[in-house]
């Protein structure tokens, strides 16, 4: 056998070790030589690759991103654009802190292979734990993997389009072996629909019933390997007490048993402790907080019994259960910020903007505590403040879009108005900003309606109106704003539709109420104006401007009796005012009684010349058309005229009201020397 031949052989018995190749290859300077080295023989290049890929894999999963890096090196030097390489590395280079680099990385690996097991669903998760959820549900709508569905679900939730929530947690939950948690996740979830279902009349309980079901079998095989899981039995606790299938007692040991296993777990003990307010044993309750934090003092039993407190109205307990915590731990941001917001719902705002700003310089700069300063410094009446602390907090934690909208809401009036000054024009920034995050977010939508509006784009403002009645028809805010708009714009029958369901939910306001009475009455839904006012009444009964329309409207459907009785019993401020006395005129002039009506028209003349146009119409109505006439000629000649012609009718008292008023205003017109003249002699009579 010739030499080369036996060397050939030689090479493919002993072949050198990945281990080996991979230092040989560190040895020498570039990439380039190390990718070479790694992946010689040629023959043996693929299985060596995907060997390196996979030990990568391993390494990322177990979070050894510094050494997968390593691992990678050769194989992205060799294979520059393997998608499999690229993806590792994204995850990598987001392991260890480079975001953006990292996900542009699984980018570029999506654009070279768009099926890539993996990299849309992590790009999915890590877009909704920025806040850019509806970029998140793009990628998770393409994404193949089945925790795609979980994703979804999440992000959906956050959004507040629970229904569609509710349609992601099944298909998340569809296997048998559903995490116990997400089961706990859509169990909640399930709970919140079936509650405002049942209220609307309609029916939630199958899907309900089944997460209950699997919770209980999951719950106990898991407790048959670690029956000590207070994460397990808590939830089970929960779920069995919604059901309402056990007994309290039977209940109150799951709960016994979670806390036995987690004695110093602030949500345990939180949610047995509400269990025993439920169940009236407050002051048990408050015994176990007291022993646990004792046994086991901890910032969260702090809050979560100054929680307690307060909503046993024991608001000043409260406050110094966090104050005696904070004493002890003065650099906890967290405590720091739960004292703020109690005191904030104490109404001591000015001290709870001092609290948060006592801070140690390690914990000011928390974006708890940071939110927190902000809402203190709102309610002191600070909004530029305010803004800055949440937009500090914001800064560090990008993805909340409550603490988004914050920054904005303080500024909304401004935006409805249309106004330009800098804190509005950030403020539309940030508007675009949740908007683009979330094309459905409830406020986004109403804010931006508001803006438009303020801005003459009433167009606009009507869309993105109808986008979210789309959404949430029973919006209130939403579909009042729009009924506004389109009484502006002249489409009344569009615009009554939307009041009166308002007026129908029972929770319009009393200035809503008014409105659709204003604008029932002119095109004839006389009837619906009527019961409108009647609830606006029964919750505003000293409103004039209701009293008003509903005399109005009961006038137009002959009820003249039954207006009079009303007034009756109405205020005196009711009763006195011009436009409710000249109803009563006519009321009373319906039922016979024109005298008494016509003498409350000569007095209402003698404090408002100007209603002279009731009177004459009060006149044509009983059929008297040509004393009416000639009144008007006399009215709009000079206010001397108009007086003189409530003396002739007999009503002297509102002749001198009438002429002293007009003297006072204007004593040195023309006919002021014969008014002066008339009031003299009727002073004399």
């Amino acid at each position: 056998m010739s030499v080369p031949s036996r060397r050939r052989r030689r090479s493919r018995r002993m072949p050198l070790s990945p281990r080996g190749l991979l230092v040989l290859a560190l040895l020498l300077p570039g990439a380039g030589l190390a990718g070479f080295f790694l992946l010689r023989p040629r023959e043996e290049a693929p299985a060596r690759f995907d060997r390196l890929l996979s030990r990568a894999d391993r390494a990322v999963a177990a979070g050894e991103y510094a050494r997968a890096r390593e691992l990678l090196a050769p194989c992205l030097a060799a294979r520059p654009r393997d998608p499999r390489a690229l993806y590792l590395e994204g995850r990598c280079l987001a392991g260890l802190g480079r975001r953006e680099e990292g996900l542009g990385r699984i980018r570029e690996a999506l654009r070279l292979r768009g099926d890539l097991p993996g990299a849309r669903l992590f790009l999915a998760r890590e877009l909704a734990s920025r806040g850019e959820y509806r970029r998140a549900l793009e990628e998770a709508r393409l994404a193949p993997e089945a925790g795609a569905h979980l994703v979804r679900a999440r992000v959906l939730a956050v959004l507040g389009r629970e229904e569609e929530a509710s349609e992601a947690y099944a298909r998340a939950t569809a296997g048998g072996e559903a995490d116990l948690r997400v089961l706990g996740e859509a169990f909640d979830l399930e709970r919140r629909l079936a509650a405002r279902e049942t209220a609307a009349g309609g029916l939630h309980g199958g899907r309900l019933a089944d997460l209950f079901a699997r919770i209980r079998r999951r719950a106990a095989l898991r407790l048959e390997d670690h029956p000590e899981d207070a994460r397990t039995l808590l939830l089970l606790a929960r779920v069995e007490e919604a059901a309402g299938i056990l007994d309290p007692g039977e209940v109150r040991k799951r709960f016994e048993a979670a806390r036995r296993a987690a004695p110093g777990d602030a949500e345990v003990l939180a949610r047995f402790a509400a269990f025993l307010s439920r169940a009236g044993e407050r002051d048990e309750a408050r015994a176990r907080f007291e022993e646990a934090l004792r046994e086991h003092p901890s910032p969260g039993l702090s809050i979560a019994f100054a929680a307690f407190r307060e909503a046993a109205g024991e608001v000043e307990e409260g406050i110094g259960v966090l104050g005696r915590a904070l004493a002890a731990r003065p650099g906890d941001a967290g405590l720091r910020a739960a004292l703020v917001r109690a005191l904030l719902r104490a109404g001591r705002a000015e001290e709870a903007l001092r609290t948060a700003e006592a801070a140690p310089e390690g914990a000011a700069g928390d974006p708890i505590l940071r939110e927190a300063a902000g809402d203190a410094a709102l309610a002191a009446g600070d909004r530029e403040a305010a803004e800055a602390a949440w937009r500090e907090a914001l800064r560090k934690r990008p993805g909340d879009l409550a603490l988004l909208r914050k920054t904005i809401r303080p500024w909304v009036p401004d935006l409805a108005r249309g106004d330009r000054a800098p804190g509005t024009v950030r403020a539309g920034r940030r508007l675009a900003e949740l908007r683009e995050r979330n094309p459905w977010d409830r406020d986004g939508l109403l804010w931006a309606a508001e803006a438009a509006r303020g801005n003459g784009r009433e167009g606009l403002a009507l869309n993105l109106l109808s986008r979210l009645l789309d959404l949430r028809p029973e919006d209130l805010p939403a579909r009042i704003l729009r009924g506004r708009i389109l009484l502006a714009r002249g489409r009344t029958d569009d615009a009554l539709r939307d009041l009166l369901r308002v007026v129908r939910s029972g929770r319009a306001p009393p200035d809503v109420i008014l409105s659709f009475a204003r604008a029932a009455l002119p095109a004839g839904r006389n009837a619906e104006a009527a019961a409108a006012c009647e609830r606006g009444l029964a919750a505003s009964p000293g409103s004039v401007p209701l009293h008003a329309a509903l005399g109005r409207a009961l006038l137009a459907l002959g009820r003249e009796g039954e207006f009079l009785r009303r007034l009756d019993r109405a205020p005196e401020a009711v009763r006195r005012d011009p436009e409710v006395r000249v109803l009563r005129a006519r009321a009373l002039a319906r039922t016979g009684r024109a005298e008494e009506g016509e003498r409350i028209l000569l007095d209402l003349l003698g404090e408002d010349p100007g209603r002279a146009r009731a009177y004459a119409d009060f006149l044509f109505a009983l059929g008297r058309r040509e004393e009416a006439e000639r009144f008007l000629r006399e009215a709009n000649r000079t206010p001397l005229a108009l007086a003189r012609w409530l003396v002739e009718k007999g009503a002297r008292a509102s002749a001198r009201t009438l002429l002293t008023r007009l003297l006072e205003e204007n004593d040195s017109a023309p006919w002021a020397p014969a008014a002066r003249k008339l009031l003299a002699e009727l002073k004399h009579r």
